[in-house]
């Protein structure tokens, strides 16, 4: 409302109130007095004028408050609670994490299978070379051998110390592979745990974008004010 009424209204004077319809009667009090209005207001060109200043003023001092997630690029619907702007921003958030860590697949999915065949053969060759061996040696050859040489005295010892040779260097291909295995296992295992540390830190990461929200205020666009009506109102007062 405004009041009084120029010729030139000021319409940052405006004041707003909460009236119904009803609140206005058709009958005056006995006795009211009016006031004439600015001839003007008898013009369409001043009630479109009015209009027009009205919505430029609204346009230039109103603004609205929203949530917003630059991280994310996401920002809250006019009505829509923090508590759901949070919880679009965790879903949106989530998705995003979910597809970065499907893009580390075809990168980890290589690395792992070549150290997967390699393990797989090592652990082979170190079953093979234990078994070989077991069948030339024995499980105590190297001790047996030496020990039944040096005091059974049923060998010479050239024979012994060849033997013995053997046995040692059988015994130490066998640590060879199985080293080599072991060495194959704990390649897959730094393979999980790099994988591990990527998936840990990107749903950190997004986690932390999701919890990116800040408040902004943003001006009111032309298009989202509507003057929906003016209206021209006596209102009587005693003299």
């Amino acid at each position: 409302m405004l009041w009084p009424l120029t010729s030139f209204p000021d319409v940052s004077a405006f004041t707003p109130v909460d009236y119904d319809d009803r609140d206005l009667v058709p009958e005056p009090p006995n006795a009211a007095l009016y006031r004439l209005p600015p001839p003007e207001v008898s013009s369409k060109a001043w009630w479109n004028a009015l209009r027009k200043a009205v919505t430029d003023h609204l346009v230039g001092s109103r603004t609205v408050s929203i949530q917003a997630n630059r991280e994310l690029k996401l920002y809250s619907r006019i009505g829509e609670s923090a508590e759901a702007f949070a919880a679009r921003c965790a879903d949106v958030a989530a998705d995003r994490a979910d597809a970065a860590v499907a893009a580390l697949r075809s990168k980890y999915e290589s690395r792992l299978r070549a150290r997967r065949t390699r393990a797989d053969s090592a652990a082979g060759a170190a079953a093979r070379a234990a078994a070989t061996h077991e069948a030339q040696h024995g499980a105590g050859a190297q001790v047996t051998t030496l020990l039944d040489g040096l005091f059974g005295g049923r060998r010479s010892r050239t024979s012994i110390v060849t033997e013995a040779r053997r046995a040692a260097a059988s015994a130490a291909r066998v640590e060879a592979a199985r080293d080599k295995a072991a060495v194959a296992e704990q390649e897959i295992l730094d393979v999980e745990e790099d994988l591990r540390s990527e998936v840990t830190a990107l749903d950190a990461e997004w986690a932390g974008k999701a919890a990116a929200i800040t408040t902004m205020q943003i001006p009111l666009e032309r298009s989202d004010v509507s003057v929906a009506d003016l209206r021209l109102l006596w209102i009587p007062y005693d003299a």
